[in-house]
Formats: structure tokens, C-alpha cells, sequence
């Protein structure tokens, strides 16, 4: 009997001590565990960071058009132009005149904005970047279509001169069409809840 009891008390002895051998490897372990989760929820970041970077640029281009923003003096002016974006270099380009006056406005205050809006598609993209004014002429006859023909009788004017924007900070809201949006406003104010009007985010470019 005693030495039944003596086996028994030396398994047991066993049993705890493996136990505490398993979780001492899982503790050592955390320190692993932590560095792929980690390593995982960046990839992630980067690939929504990405993804949203994408959104930004693929709605201003199907919009196209935009109200650009400039300071001059101590007021805020905004026209609409049509841009030309260029993900690879990360710019938006814009033809202008040297008589507008845009090179005085830049070269003081060089901090524009860039408000797309597609009202019927309920799609807005608001970009803030740093311009500056060149006199590119190669650029230019690369930018020369077809409207600019309204303002400049070739690419060749003089007058004519490169608007460069280098986006650095954007938001984007793409919401799911007009009656939609109605419908889930309807909705909220019933349930008394915040209505989902579509994708919005606010992106680093």
C-alpha cells in the first residue's frame, strides 16, 4: 500500500511538473505570439492605407473636375479646373495662365485644396497638397487637349503655365447614391441610431 501510495504521489509530483514545464514554453512564447500578430495587423494597416490611397485617386480621376482653392491675401479663392493626376509622381497637374495671378497666390501661399464633387454620384474627395507654378513647356504640350483650345489657340502660348499640386492629406466619401441615402436617413431617425451613408476616410498621400 505504501508503495502504491509512494507511486501515486510520484506521478502526481510528474503530472504538475510537466504542466509547469507547458506553461512555462507558452510563456516564453508569447514574446513570438505578439510579434506575428503584430507583423499581421501591419500588413493589414498598410493594405487598407493603400487600398484607401487608391479610393482617393481613382475618384478624382472619374470626376475629373475640381474647385481649386488658393489663399490670396487674407481671403480664400476657388475656381474650377480640370486636373490631370499622375499617381506615380503623386501630383495633380492643372494648366493655368500667367495673367491669372495663381503664381502670385502659390508663391505666398503655396497650402492649396482640391474639392471634387460628383453630386449626382454622391462621391466627394477633398485633397490638401503644396503648389507651385512652372514654366514646363513639354509638360504643357503633354497636358494640351482639346478644351484647353477655349482659353490658348495652341500649346504653344506663351502665357500658358504648369499648376503642380503634391497632395499630402485627403478624405474621400463615396455614399451609395441619393434615394439610398434617403431610405437609411428615414431609417436612422426612426430607430433613432447614426445612418451608414457609405465608405468615408481620411487618408495620408
Amino acid at each position: 500500500m505504501r508503495a502504491h501510495s509512494g507511486f501515486y504521489s510520484w506521478r502526481k509530483s510528474s503530472d504538475r511538473k510537466r504542466q509547469s514545464d507547458l506553461q512555462l514554453a507558452t510563456f516564453k512564447e508569447l514574446p513570438a505570439l505578439s510579434t506575428v500578430f503584430s507583423s499581421r495587423y501591419r500588413r493589414k494597416r498598410v493594405a487598407n492605407i493603400e487600398d484607401e490611397n487608391e479610393k482617393v485617386w481613382e475618384l478624382a480621376e472619374k470626376i475629373g473636375f475640381c474647385m481649386l482653392t488658393t489663399q490670396s491675401g487674407s481671403d480664400l479663392k476657388a475656381r474650377p479646373m480640370s486636373a490631370h493626376g499622375e499617381r506615380i509622381e503623386n501630383a495633380f497637374y492643372f494648366l493655368t495662365d500667367v495673367d491669372s495671378h495663381k503664381d502670385d497666390e502659390v508663391a505666398e501661399h503655396p497650402k492649396v485644396c482640391l474639392a471634387f464633387a460628383d453630386s449626382k454620384g454622391q462621391k466627394y474627395v477633398s485633397i490638401s497638397g503644396v503648389a507651385e507654378v512652372r514654366n514646363d513647356r513639354e509638360k504643357i504640350r503633354d497636358l494640351w487637349s482639346t478644351p484647353a483650345k477655349a482659353w490658348w489657340d495652341s500649346a504653344d502660348d506663351p502665357s500658358i503655365r504648369i499648376l503642380k499640386v503634391t497632395p499630402n492629406s485627403a478624405e474621400y466619401w463615396d455614399i451609395p447614391g441619393t434615394v439610398i441615402s434617403y431610405i437609411k436617413m428615414a431609417a436612422a431617425a426612426v430607430t433613432n441610431t447614426r445612418p451608414n451613408l457609405g465608405d468615408n476616410a481620411k487618408v495620408e498621400m
